[in-house]
């Protein structure tokens, strides 16, 4: 013996199909539950999209730089000093202050009165070692602070958090490429060698 068939038709097996439809539609939480169950579809369609990414072609030259040691390593107690919270470092000609290295943390222009001292660059690897311990202070701070904010976060709040932080180095990135190729078109050899790769 089988089973014999609920619904003899299509018709009403698709009309029977629709009132369930509907009686779970009116059901308390209904919609919500739906939402939730859609937002999770789409949080894990787009996890995986970030997955498949192709991170940016990196041009050989930035990758040999950024290979080399990041400063000397004559001065290690001036990186630790920096490193710990020291602010100023003072030059035979001129004070560096906190907002000097603030300055030259980021893109050109920096100080005029740093870069156009008399000896800079005998003066540029201490310069450089306490940049060095000032950002590194920075990057200390920024990961710890990452640290606990993503501890009470969940996994597709950190995952959106990262696809907002994906695009905005896409938009770093371009706007970098685009300052690289000004620099090289007016005879820049740094930035011709790595608009070159």
């Amino acid at each position: 013996m089988g089973r014999s068939a609920k619904y003899q038709t299509r018709e009403e097996r698709l009309g029977a199909r629709r009132a369930q439809r509907a009686e779970r539609a009116t059901a308390p939480g209904a919609r919500e539950a739906r939402q939730a169950e859609n937002r999770r579809a789409w949080q894990k369609k787009r996890w995986l999209q970030l997955l498949d990414r192709e991170p940016p072609e990196i041009p050989q030259a930035i990758r040999e730089e950024a290979e080399k040691a990041i400063s000397s390593d004559e001065y290690p107690r001036i990186f630790n000093q920096f490193l710990e919270g020291r602010d100023s470092l003072g030059l035979d000609e001129v004070d560096v202050e906190e907002v000097d290295f603030e300055a030259m943390t980021g893109a050109p222009p920096y100080p005029n009165h740093i870069t156009s001292l008399s000896g800079f660059s005998e003066v540029w690897p201490m310069l450089g070692t306490a940049l060095h311990g000032i950002m590194a202070r920075q990057y200390l701070k920024y990961c710890d602070e990452l640290i606990a904010r993503c501890s009470g976060l969940t996994q597709d709040h950190i995952m959106a958090g990262l696809d907002v932080k994906y695009r905005e180095l896409t938009v770093e990135f371009n706007r970098e490429v685009i300052e690289i190729r000004r620099l090289a078109e007016e005879g820049d050899r740094a930035a011709l060698k790595i608009w070159r790769c």
